[in-house]
């Protein structure tokens, strides 16, 4: 029956600790969106909220590689959100694609839903490629020394250019690199703002791309760094406790049954009774020394 009880015990607050865990990650969100609410004001959050049924819509008309990811047609130059939380579409300027229904079914999804468009140079792939080669080189076993100027390298789509940031941006040193490293007319050079910090941004999901400053999704992300280690420990705490109270049997000393005065009464020759013995020693976790057993077994018989 006891055995019973402590795991209903202990069930019980496993219950109330899924509770409690449900109920933190519903405060959470609720204060997650007040948060932005209260940083970029309720348009800036209907506007964010728009672009991203609209870069599901965008995505869902591109065909998919084997992997499920959206695989984008030549005529993309990039997708980004703008300050105003509003998605963007870049299409390439006088692209040409076989693909005449895609380029027709985004030109009326962009039409329908009032998408922003941007006209840009290059296009989504050769972006990418051209990341590719840059990782391929900054990554082999003879990367050119030209690198060690430089702090970070990564797409800017708003910008349509893969950008370099380089700790002195002089014209010999972009020299330098185009001679040593590669001369693509996608790369943009610019002075480095100080160490490399990653972010998540808005459209990470749909592309792995920045959108030119920490977005909403990075204030969330930020917002909620500090919670969540609090609610693991208060969990593991909780979980801790209830193991220690509920399955932990500390021992108890022989005896335990019998109060201060009554086992000091023992020493001393009064009266203890033997039922009060037999109880202590049932309920302990420890057998008593034999010498110390029998010392009392002999007082209880010259008492009684």
């Amino acid at each position: 029956m006891k055995r019973f009880m402590k795991r209903m015990g202990f069930l019980m607050v496993l219950v109330l600790l899924s509770t409690l865990y449900i109920f933190s990650i519903g405060v959470s969100a609720m204060d997650v969106n007040e948060f932005l609410i209260e940083k970029y004001g309720e348009e800036f959050m209907a506007n964010l909220n728009q672009a991203h049924e609209n870069d599901e819509a965008l995505m869902a008309l591109f065909p998919k590689n084997e992997s499920g990811e959206p695989v984008f047609p030549d005529f993309i130059g990039g997708i980004y959100y703008n300050d105003d939380g509003n998605m963007v579409v870049q299409l390439v300027t006088d692209a040409q694609t076989s693909d005449v229904e895609l380029r027709t079914a985004v030109d009326n999804l962009i039409a329908e839903r009032n998408i922003i468009v941007e006209y840009v140079e290059f296009s989504h792939n050769e972006i990418t490629a051209t990341m590719d080669t840059l990782n391929a080189i900054y990554f082999s076993e003879d990367r050119p020394d030209a690198f060690d100027n430089v702090d970070s390298f990564g797409e800017s789509t708003s910008n349509n250019r893969v950008e370099v940031e380089m700790r002195v941006c002089s014209g010999e040193e972009i020299t330098r690199f185009k001679e040593t490293v590669l001369d693509s007319p996608i790369l943009s050079f610019v002075e480095s703002s100080g160490p490399y910090e990653t972010y998540i941004s808005a459209n990470e999901g749909a592309l792995g791309m920045q959108s030119g400053g920490m977005t909403a999704a990075g204030q969330q992300e930020q917002h909620l760094n500090w919670y969540w280690p609090l609610v693991v420990v208060l969990c593991i705490g909780l979980l801790a406790g209830a193991w220690f109270f509920l399955f932990r049997r500390q021992a108890r000393p022989a005896f335990a049954g019998v109060d201060a005065e009554g086992v000091s009464n023992v020493h001393q020759g009064s009266s203890v009774s033997q039922r009060q013995i037999v109880a202590a020693i049932r309920s302990s976790d420890c057998v008593p020394r034999e010498d110390l057993l029998k010392d009392i077994l002999e007082k209880i018989k010259k008492q009684h």
